[in-house]
């Protein structure tokens, strides 16, 4: 590959001569081996959940919605970050230690790279924030597809929608002011200063990060404590709805982590990759889950038309044996001589239901929710037995 010619000025070393090159002042820095291992199976993995999903509902013949055609575009930032993040990753930054390694010890060669290393830092940022705020969109209007946007929640999801842009933006901004000139981020001699670690970037981001994710989570919490549900249940639908608060777990772990020490751009990257991962889990879970349970209930209902025929012909034989009592549940029992089987009846349970009032109209409108392997339904019709 061509290298372009990059000047080395006169006082190159500290002692205003040029540097001695002998392997006994030389100390150069190698890129992180576990920084790139780990971006790379984050994105694979996070690319695999996302495919799984497209896949999945299009064999089987489903409309893709709102939610997931915003999780098939965060598959554009997450590839864009991933070639972005590997090259600053691989090539390393202007982001490192003077001390340690001392300008003068560079070949030109390794100052090109880091140029080029530097300069992928800023699409980096801007794709991984593009990855977590396209998926932020798509539990948006997962939410907006299960709540009907009823008011409240109507209102709260346009509110959600404008902050998203925003935030944003402001993330987008954040990620150019730290160096002026912008020129300072890829600039290795002299030293650019602290500015390249972008540390104003760093609050910024995670700040909108955190502020988002807990306003997502409180969307849909209200209208589960105001269900008339088991306790098994509300804690079942808040744990689904609350799976965000591992983002800002990470996301406040990450940046107090890097706020103590000096930031480093593989720090950086390396905590950024285990957030988009996280992030993908929390985004996809609820969906791949309720194609899961519906696989299972597919099964379920294949293996009883199965043996539909077989368990017929039980219970018309048990029918015709004499009646021998009954047992602690009223039921009948009878006897074949070999064992004692309790007659089936019918059982009415039904689960408590509960209406969302749509204070525009005064009317019900259903809503309904599938995650955990659980179903909550309302219906306007529906009454309690």
């Amino acid at each position: 590959m061509l290298l372009p010619r990059i000047p080395i000025p006169s006082n190159h070393s500290t002692t205003g001569q040029m540097p001695d090159y002998h392997l006994g002042h030389m100390r150069q820095e190698f890129f992180d081996k576990a920084a790139v291992a780990l971006l790379w199976t984050a994105s694979i993995l996070s690319l695999a959940l996302i495919l799984t999903r497209l896949i999945w509902r299009y064999r089987r013949g489903e409309t893709y919605s709102k939610d997931d055609k915003w999780m098939a575009i965060a598959l554009v930032p997450l590839l864009l970050r991933l070639v972005a993040s590997h090259i600053s990753n691989a090539y390393l930054t202007a982001n490192f230690n003077h001390k340690l390694y001392p300008y003068s010890s560079m070949t030109q060669v390794e100052i090109y790279r880091r140029t080029i290393g530097s300069i992928m830092v800023l699409p980096s940022r801007l794709m991984y924030a593009g990855v977590l705020w396209a998926m932020k969109a798509s539990i948006l209007y997962w939410f907006e597809r299960y709540t009907g946007m009823e008011r409240p929640y109507g209102t709260m999801i346009k509110i959600a929608r404008v902050a998203m842009i925003v935030s944003y933006l402001g993330v987008v901004v954040s990620t150019f002011v730290d160096c002026r000139p912008i020129q300072l981020y890829w600039q290795i001699w002299p030293d650019p200063g602290k500015c390249v670690g972008a540390k104003i970037q760093l609050i910024v981001m995670a700040s909108l990060n955190i502020v988002t994710d807990l306003y997502l989570i409180a969307i849909p919490l209200p209208l589960v404590f105001r269900a008339r549900l088991p306790l098994k249940r509300k804690l079942q639908l808040s744990l689904l709805f609350s799976l965000s608060f591992l983002i800002v777990i990470v996301t406040i772990t990450r940046m107090s982590g890097l706020l103590q020490r000096e930031i480093s751009q593989k720090s950086r990257s390396l905590w950024a990759s285990i957030e988009i991962l996280i992030a993908c889990i929390v985004a996809n879970a609820p969906v791949l889950n309720s194609f899961f349970q519906r696989v299972r209930q597919q099964n379920l209902s294949n293996q009883h038309a199965a043996g539909r025929s077989k368990g017929v012909t039980l219970v018309q034989r048990k029918a015709r044996m004499p009646v021998t009592g009954q047992n602690s549940f009223g039921s009948l029992t009878r006897n074949d001589g070999l064992d004692s089987v309790a007659e089936p009846s019918a059982i009415d349970i039904t689960s408590k239901r509960f209406h969302s009032r749509n204070m525009s109209d005064g009317g019900d409108r259903p809503w309904f929710v599938t995650g955990l392997g659980i179903s909550v339904t309302t219906s306007p019709t529906t009454q309690e037995r």
